[in-house]
C-alpha cells in the first residue's frame, strides 16, 4: 500500500517540478522564441531518439518509484540503498520529462547521461558487459541531444545564419544596381 502512495505522490511532484523548471527557462530567454536552428543531424531523428529516451527513462523512473521487484533486487545486488533508488527513479522521470523541452533538453540530457554513466560504471563494476551496452547507447544518444539543443550553441549557429542571409540579401541588391 505504501509503495502505491509513494508513486502517486512522487508521480505528480516529479511533473510539477519539470514543468515549474520549464516555464521558469522559457521565461527567461525573450530572444529565443524560436528555439529551432540547423543543426549538425537531422532534426527528425534528433527528435525521434528525444522521445525514445523520453519514453525509456520514463518507464525506469516509475519502475523505481513504484518499488518493483526486480528494481529493488537489481539495486540491492549492486550494493545501492533503497532510498537511492528513489532519488536516482525521480530524477530519470522529471529528466524524461525536461528532455522534451527544447529549452530544457541540453540540461536534462546531461543529468540523464551521468546517470547513464553511473549505471555503465555499476554494469563495467559487476562484470556485466553485455548489460553495459544499453546504458552506452543511451550515453551517447543523451551526449548528441545536449550537444544539438545547447543554447549557447544554438544561438551561434542562428547569428551565423542571420549574417548568411544578410550577405545573401546584399548581393541580390548589389546584383540589382548594376
Amino acid at each position: 500500500m505504501t509503495n502505491a502512495i509513494a508513486l502517486f505522490v512522487a508521480l505528480p511532484i516529479t511533473i510539477l517540478v519539470a514543468a515549474f523548471i520549464a516555464m521558469a527557462s522559457a521565461s527567461r530567454r525573450h530572444d529565443m522564441d524560436d528555439f529551432d536552428a540547423p543543426s549538425l543531424g537531422n532534426n527528425k531523428l534528433l527528435w525521434g531518439v528525444t522521445i525514445v529516451l523520453s519514453v525509456v527513462y520514463l518507464m525506469a523512473g516509475i519502475t523505481k518509484l513504484g518499488e518493483a521487484g526486480l528494481a529493488i533486487n537489481m539495486f540491492t545486488e549492486y550494493g545501492y540503498s533503497q532510498d537511492f533508488m528513489w532519488v536516482i527513479g525521480a530524477l530519470e522521470m522529471a529528466g524524461a520529462i525536461l528532455l522534451l523541452f527544447k529549452r530544457t533538453a541540453w540540461l536534462s540530457a546531461s543529468g540523464l547521461s551521468i546517470i547513464a554513466g553511473g549505471s555503465i560504471y555499476t554494469h563495467v563494476a559487476a562484470g556485466e558487459y553485455f548489460a553495459m551496452l544499453f546504458p552506452l547507447a543511451a550515453f551517447a544518444g543523451l551526449v548528441w541531444i545536449s550537444f544539438e539543443r545547447f543554447p549557447l550553441r544554438v544561438a551561434a549557429e542562428k547569428e551565423k545564419e542571420k549574417e548568411q542571409q544578410e550577405e545573401k540579401d546584399n548581393s541580390g541588391l548589389q546584383t540589382a544596381n548594376t
